[in-house]
């Protein structure tokens, strides 16, 4: 959970944005099939699909003409991802042939 409260739109203070909290979540599941470790994850980001302001960009870093822009936030987001592991250690020795 992220939460923000009331805060400033520029430099000058000439404008505010509202508050807002995201909730985010995320779920993993571990199983071993055929000697694979399988990971899955699933992330829900603004779980709640809240409209909000992530931020205001007032002038462009190239050039100083301001541009009063202000971007939202992103809406319900979600990531999913498989990853997938040997179950077997394996060490590696390595041998000093030029030792005496």
């Amino acid at each position: 959970m992220f939460a923000a409260w009331l805060w400033q739109g520029n430099a000058q203070n000439s404008f505010q944005l509202p508050g807002y909290v995201q909730v985010d979540a995320a779920a993993a599941y571990h199983r071993q099939v055929s000697g694979l470790r399988l990971i899955t994850r699933l992330n829900l980001i603004n779980l709640f699909d809240q409209q909000y302001f992530e931020s205001s960009n007032t002038t462009d870093f190239l050039t100083p003409i301001p541009r009063l822009g202000i971007i939202l936030g992103p809406p319900l987001t979600v990531i999913e991802s498989i990853q997938t592991r040997t179950s077997r250690v394996r060490t590696l020795r390595f041998s000093d042939a030029g030792a005496p």
